[in-house]
């Protein structure tokens, strides 16, 4: 399909793959995409600014920024996030209409229903889109369907007159007149208000004035405040509802001169906050933010996982907001055609961003309707975009295009000797194209099922959010790919079930992503205590960071912090004490002030069958300028200490011991050649390995079940049922 991108101040359109259908979503066949003037304008001249310019504007922050990304991914991993900014293609757009072509279960949707859309990343300028429910509004019918692409500005500038409170009768001042500013005037007339309109460009005046204006003014006309207040009988309007984009405060200044005492000025578009107490704290003003289409903007588990909020509590959410414009453009009593100035097919968009940079028109819309308009059929699945053959004796498949792909698992991969990344596969069109470009992919795509079918795929490297691992691994192993995965394996007792049922019956190369067993220090350290004749007493502390509320790590589905990142750590106690678990303690930090998730603070006791212990406290208390990691081993009169994977250490165990470097490798690179030499010699999973992997993950799986219930124990040896326990705190 054809999707619009901008980069270094152009727009361009690319062929790419037709999004995926997830849980939850809707498949678009998008007929018109309106492009705003203020924030597609805004998206576009930010493309063109180079990146040194960008980070001179706080280079401080700047500095932060590289300090973090270097401690974290290291400097070939910065150095491709950088690189991945210089020439990145931004997808744009946020506001389109068109047909249902499928619908997930439970989505309300059918195939042939029509719809209006927002959000950005998902109501793109493409052809076909896939958008969460919420974030769907359905349509009387195709007769306004041109005019409701306007669905999610409008729904902006209806935020913000709701957040008004303006009556019948009452005054309302609108700064600012550009597309916000004239649909806000447009809803204000529409509730009987008396509106009045200030901007500096003439033709918006004019625009304003013929939208429903009682009169307008000029913004840099001294006498503004003095002609207002005369006609409004001396008082000032109402409310003030500022639409207008500045980076200086004046603007708010102004709204505050126009608002009459105890009135309300609300801001909709992005000014500075910046202005003089003391008339504000005259008039007992109240200063009120509107956010953007309504209750549940920017809250994942509304706008990505379907979560509604009651009807009684919450009358006026995004969604109740977008139906209601759509509902108001199709009875005609919104009017938004004056506000378009041209429209343009999807082949046109540089011609269209070139009339908005240099016209700066209201609005514009494409047109994404094709000659032909296929059927709603299978043959409407995403496919792979094929750019270039390429040959390679293990051609691999990378299932994932985020953060981690790119400045972990894609520098080892290219380097690796007999392997090549021949295509990558990822839930957003726009990701997938930028890392393909970046790092010389020849196929890219969003539907996983091309790459179960491509019989020259030899291996999956999968690097998606963790809901997706098992079964995603399961699909490529029932289709003959040998599979590495990032951990974890799986996020529910079912999950790891169908795993274990899989390999009971069959052998195929299968790793997960336990890179820290493979490390060099961890190497180092298994080789001291083995052989030992006294048990292992173990320490691991894991100074995670606090991960903010709506990260989808936090997200239900995915599992969490303890079955996602603790995993880890279960999986190297197990390979560094080298026996099996007996029963497991869990203790979670509790205070007078609940947590957000008791489960990101917990203290893990695993003791083992040969009389070992391992103590693990997995915290996000602690502060960043602490290093993360750091464990500590004792047996037999020795010890030693591992620092961040900088530093080891040791007590009693000879001389040659210690050792420092600087820079940390934990195992990703030897995780990786393990697995791909496996793959190369046609042999499967140690069994050994694929035990661990199982273990681990199921303590990840019956210590979450312990932290929600507040703490508690688990025996292996007396209970082997995965929910049994002992004791719950």
């Amino acid at each position: 399909m054809k999707q619009v991108f901008v980069s270094k101040g152009k727009a361009s359109v690319h062929e790419v793959g037709i999004p995926s259908l997830e849980d939850g979503m809707v498949l678009i066949r998008v007929h018109y995409s309106f492009i705003s003037s203020g924030t597609e304008i805004a998206t576009l001249n930010a493309s063109g600014k180079s990146i040194v310019s960008r980070a001179f504007q706080n280079i401080d922050k700047t500095a932060r920024k590289i300090n973090s990304a270097v401690k974290e991914h290291g400097i070939i991993g910065t150095v491709n996030l950088i690189r991945s900014s210089l020439s990145k293609l931004l997808a744009v757009g946020y506001s389109c209409s068109g047909q249902v072509i499928e619908a997930a279960s439970g989505t309300g949707f059918s195939p042939g229903d029509w719809v209006a859309c927002a959000g950005s990343g998902f109501a793109v300028h493409a052809e076909f889109a896939a958008v969460p429910k919420n974030l769907v509004v359905r349509l009387a019918g195709p007769e306004k369907l041109k005019e409701s692409s306007v669905v999610a500005i409008a729904s902006v500038a209806l935020q913000g007159f709701r957040r008004s409170g303006a009556a019948l009768g009452e005054s309302v001042c609108v700064v600012g007149l550009g597309l916000i500013g004239q649909l806000t005037v447009n809803l204000a007339r529409l509730a009987g208000c008396r509106v009045f309109g200030v901007d500096i460009d003439a033709n918006r005046l004019k625009v304003g004035k013929e939208s429903g204006c009682c009169r307008v003014f000029d913004a840099s006309d001294k006498n503004l405040q003095c002609s207002l207040n005369e006609a409004t009988s001396g008082h000032g309007v109402d409310c003030t509802i500022v639409t207008a984009a500045s980076r200086s405060g004046g603007v708010i200044q102004q709204a505050i001169s126009l608002t009459r005492r105890r009135g309300k000025v609300v801001v909709v578009g992005d000014v500075k906050l910046d202005f003089d107490r003391e008339e504000f704290y005259r008039k007992e003003l109240d200063l009120c933010m509107s956010c953007s289409y309504g209750p549940g903007r920017y809250d994942q588990q509304y706008e990505k996982s379907g979560l509604l909020y009651p009807y009684d509590f919450v009358r006026w959410t995004e969604t109740r907001n977008m139906q209601f414009i759509v509902d108001t453009i199709g009875r005609g009593v919104l009017n938004v055609n004056s506000l378009v100035y041209k429209t343009f097919s999807v082949n046109e968009a540089d011609k269209a961003y070139d009339c908005l940079e240099k016209k700066r028109p209201l609005g514009l819309v494409l047109t994404h309707a094709a000659e032909q308009k296929p059927s709603y059929s299978a043959h409407m699945k995403p496919k792979v975009c094929k750019v270039a053959p390429v040959d390679g004796r293990v051609r691999v498949a990378l299932i994932g295009a985020g953060g981690f792909a790119k400045t972990k698992l894609l520098p080892i991969l290219r380097e690796m000797d007999g392997v090549v990344v021949s295509n990558i596969i990822g839930s957003s069109a726009s990701g997938v194209l930028n890392v393909a470009q970046q790092f010389s992919i020849p196929e890219f795509g969003t539907n996983f099922d091309d790459v179960l079918n491509d019989q020259n795929i030899n291996a999956v490297v999968i690097a998606t959010p963790h809901k997706f691992h098992a079964n995603q691994a399961l699909k490529a192993l029932n289709n003959g790919k040998a599979v590495f995965c990032e951990k974890p394996a799986a996020i529910t007792f079912d999950q790891l079930a169908e795993l274990k049922n899989f390999f009971s019956k069959t052998e195929v190369a299968y790793q997960v992503d336990f890179n820290r067993s493979c490390a060099p220090f961890i190497n180092r350290i298994k080789y001291a205590v083995a052989g030992r004749s006294t048990p292992l007493q173990l320490t691991y502390r894991m100074n995670a960071g606090a991960v903010p509320d709506g990260h989808w790590l936090k997200l239900p589905e995915h599992g969490g912090r303890i079955i996602g990142e603790m995993c880890h750590l279960f999986e190297l106690a197990l390979n560094v004490v080298n026996s099996k678990p007996s029963r497991i303690s869990v203790v979670v930090s509790r205070g007078k002030t609940s947590l957000s998730d008791p489960r990101e603070n917990v203290t893990v006791s695993l003791s083992f069958r040969d009389g070992s212990c391992a103590n693990i406290v997995y915290t996000s208390l602690g502060n960043s300028a602490m290093q993360k990691e750091r464990m500590e081993a004792f047996w037999e009169g020795k010890s030693l200490v591992l620092d961040d994977f900088i530093s080891l250490k040791g007590y009693g165990v000879g001389t040659n011991f210690d050792q420092k470097v600087s820079y940390q490798d934990k195992g990703h690179k030897a995780c990786l050649k393990s697995f791909f030499a496996s793959v190369s010699a046609g042999k499967p999973m140690d069994r050994l390995v694929l035990e661990s992997v199982f273990t681990a993950t199921q303590i990840s799986l019956i210590v979450d079940n312990l932290a929600q219930a507040g703490g508690g124990e688990y025996s292996f040896e007396l209970l082997q049922q995965r929910n049994s326990v002992l004791c719950a705190v």
